[in-house]
């Protein structure tokens, strides 16, 4: 990181990418899955590039780490993945892992226009169509433990992966779930009504079995699971969602970010605000509630930035100050340092950080 000032790092449940700045991208931590991208299925103590990327002359501007997969994406909006895909996670239409980065597939219809010859002759895309989409710019890639959304600029949303507890958002026939679980998406597809011509998405987070999308105008749908209130639909709200619902009581907010946690979801508010649902740690809530101690209405400074994890929360305000709440493994800190030789690994309200004050560039 030597004379690198704005690097992005993305974790994983147990391996992170970083990207520098310069569209070289570097990998580190447990790859038995291939989730490192460097064609070896083992563990890296230390940052490797990925070398197919660099030999490729492939320049990535944005990564993302899930459970134990990575998306990451070009300058020239192709979308790549590579780890665990026993869901269909990569998006590559069959369940086998992958060490490499591989480009996944886009549906007939949004890369070529509904051209009913293509779409006819069904089975593989076509190069020509898929030339076509790479030509497009995508703007953002969010993934779950073991599901992933990519959103394009027109404001489309596509998922693919694990269709459990409904949190890839698609409309399936009753003969197809026989009352079950939705199946798994190998491949990319358009998430029912979130699309530029009905509802288009400015921001989207998977989480561990849900998803958030902001659409224009800032109101919030949500689908997937909906134990432990974590759509946000309050508590008579007991049923899993399988299509995206709108979010009622968070529309007076002014969402302008959201971010999709284990088994909890975390807001941020145009004036810096942030608002939470869902359980982090011992704490479960059913409909957006705010968040204390940081922005402005918790008597705070306002927030630019948040991140859910797994039972824990990050947060950044303009200050620079970064803020942690919620619980952590066993194996693991919040940063907060220890108490009486513990490591401490819970704070019930956002607490500061003080071991990252005045690092802010």
């Amino acid at each position: 990181l030597r004379g690198v000032t704005s690097p992005r790092i993305a974790c994983g449940g147990r391996h992170a990418m970083l990207l520098p700045g310069a569209g070289d991208v570097y990998a580190w931590g447990r790859g038995l899955s291939g989730c490192l991208g460097l064609a070896s299925t083992g563990c890296a103590g230390q940052p490797l590039p990925l070398r197919a990327l660099q030999l490729g002359g492939i320049r990535i501007t944005s990564i993302a780490c899930g459970g134990e997969h990575s998306v990451l994406l070009s300058d020239d909006g192709v979308v790549y993945s590579c780890g665990a895909n026993k869901r269909g996670q990569l998006g590559l239409g069959h369940t086998d892992p992958v060490s490499v980065p591989q480009r996944m597939f886009i549906p007939i219809d949004v890369a070529a226009g509904k051209r009913s010859g293509a779409a006819a002759q069904g089975g593989r895309i076509e190069d020509g169509v898929q030339a076509e989409l790479d030509a497009r710019t995508v703007r953002s890639v969010s993934r779950g433990a073991v599901h992933t959304a990519v959103l394009l600029t027109d404001g489309t949303l596509l998922t693919c992966g694990a269709g459990s507890n409904g949190m890839l958002g698609q409309i399936f026939a009753l003969s197809d779930t026989d009352h079950q679980d939705p199946p798994d998406s190998l491949r990319l597809q358009t998430v029912a009504v979130l699309r530029a011509s009905s509802l288009p998405v400015v921001d989207v987070s998977c989480g561990g079995s849900h998803t958030l999308a902001l659409v224009t105008g800032g109101q919030l749908y949500v689908f997937g699971a909906a134990s432990w209130g974590r759509l946000g639909l309050g508590p008579s709200q007991r049923t899993d969602k399988w299509t995206p619902t709108l979010v009622k009581s968070a529309s007076h907010l002014g969402v302008v970010a959201v971010s999709a946690g284990y088994e909890h979801s975390l807001l941020r508010s145009a004036d810096g605000n942030v608002f939470q649902f869902g359980r982090v740690g011992s704490v479960y809530q059913s409909t957006p509630t705010q968040v204390m101690n940081i922005g402005p209405g918790g008597g705070g400074a306002p927030v630019e930035s948040i991140a859910a994890g797994n039972k824990y929360c990050v947060a950044q305000d303009d200050a620079g100050h970064v803020w942690v709440w919620g619980t952590i493994s066993a194996f693991g800190a919040l940063g907060l340092g220890e108490r009486e030789g513990n490591k401490i690994k819970s704070a019930k309200v956002p607490t500061h950080v003080e071991a990252l004050e005045g690092r802010r560039e």
